[in-house]
C-alpha cells in the first residue's frame, strides 16, 4: 500500500518516518527541502533522462514524483556532482 507524503502539517517532514522508516535520519527520502535556503541558478539545465525503453518494466507517476522500475540485468551509469541535490 502506498502512503501519501507532502509538506503539510499532517503529512510533512515531521511525519514521514511514520510510514517511511528510512525518512528518520540523515538518509531520508523524500527529501526535506528548505525552501528558504533554495536559490534559483540560471546556469542549471532542465533535467533530461534517457533509457532503453526495453529495460523499463514499469513507470509510475503519482502526482508528485515518478518511479521507474528497471530490469536489473542491464548496467546503468552516470555522473553525480558532489554537493548537488541530485547527488545522494
Amino acid at each position: 500500500m502506498s502512503h501519501h507524503w507532502g509538506y503539510d502539517s499532517h503529512n510533512g517532514p515531521a511525519h514521514w518516518h511514520e510510514h517511511f522508516p528510512i525518512a528518520n535520519g540523515e538518509r531520508q527520502s523524500p527529501i526535506a527541502i528548505s525552501t528558504k535556503a533554495a536559490r534559483y541558478d540560471p546556469a542549471l539545465k532542465p533535467l533530461s533522462f534517457s533509457y532503453d525503453a526495453g529495460t523499463a518494466k514499469a513507470i509510475v507517476n503519482n502526482g508528485h514524483s515518478f518511479n521507474v522500475e528497471f530490469d536489473d540485468s542491464s548496467d546503468k551509469s552516470g555522473e553525480c556532482i558532489r554537493g548537488s541535490a541530485g547527488c545522494l
